[in-house]
């Protein structure tokens, strides 16, 4: 499960990066996920004493993507894209006096050098095959994109249940015992054998406690079986068709 925390924390690192950046020690890093960045960017770029002296110049860190997978589905790697953009006020930002003398295309390449092969826990950050592009802007302004790209092998590895696995045992009186079990601890394991998708919000599922006794009047029916576990995503569905 990719969850908005993973995206924002990615965010919040990637501030931290720039942030503690000695080229970008003058400009105003802002993180797009307050839904008033119009606003804050056009409060980094006047000409106002603001807190942190930061005027005329400001670099946006834009709420992360996912772009694709590989081809080889299914399954990780995935592939995510951070879009951060830099944009001047060039009145203000080359002025002497008020401005932080950092041109748009400078700061954006040091951002890049900033960001290029990171690693933020376990996100590697890397520049894309055209890294920096100049993005048209309102007069008196000039912009520059940074585009990067990171993996989420281990992000998706790590929040995916554990598969259903099942043993049949040997028919007593009729009764066929079958056994499941789930690798994630703390699973709970739901199952149908109507075919329908054993999720805990259908009312066909049940809740396995018990070894399943399969009888006779079961042949032919499909079993299906999934496990569930508090920020996972639900494991891989077992399914067979019930045999004498």
């Amino acid at each position: 499960m990719i969850s908005d925390n993973i995206l924002t924390r990615l965010q919040d690192d990637v501030f931290a990066v720039l942030a503690n950046t000695p080229g970008l020690a003058d400009a105003c890093i802002l993180v797009d996920n307050a839904g008033d960045i119009e606003n804050a960017v056009a409060r980094a770029l006047q000409n106002l004493t603001l807190a942190n002296g930061k005027r005329g110049l400001a670099v946006i860190i834009m709420l992360p993507e996912i772009t694709q997978a590989q081809k080889n589905l299914p399954g990780p790697p995935m592939l995510g894209k951070l879009e951060l953009q830099v944009i001047e006020q060039v009145l203000i930002n080359r002025d002497a006096a008020n401005g932080t003398l950092v041109r748009s295309s400078v700061a954006a390449l040091r951002v890049l050098a900033a960001l290029h092969l990171q690693l933020l826990g376990d996100l590697l950050l890397y520049g894309d095959t055209e890294p920096v592009k100049p993005l048209p802007v309102k007069a008196g302004h000039v912009s520059h994109v940074v585009s990067l790209h990171y993996r989420l092998d281990q992000v998706l590895l790590t929040q995916k249940c554990a598969d259903v696995a099942a043993s049949v045992g040997t028919p007593v009186s009729g009764v066929t015992p079958v056994t499941l079990t789930c690798a994630t601890a703390g699973a709970s394991i739901y199952y149908t054998t109507d075919g329908s998708y054993p999720a805990p919000t259908h009312a066909a599922a049940l809740v396995y406690a018990t070894p399943i006794g399969l009888l006779s009047t079961d042949v032919g029916k499909t079993f299906r079986s999934a496990a569930y576990a508090a920020d996972c995503n639900p494991g891989n569905a077992l399914e067979f068709i019930i045999t004498a």
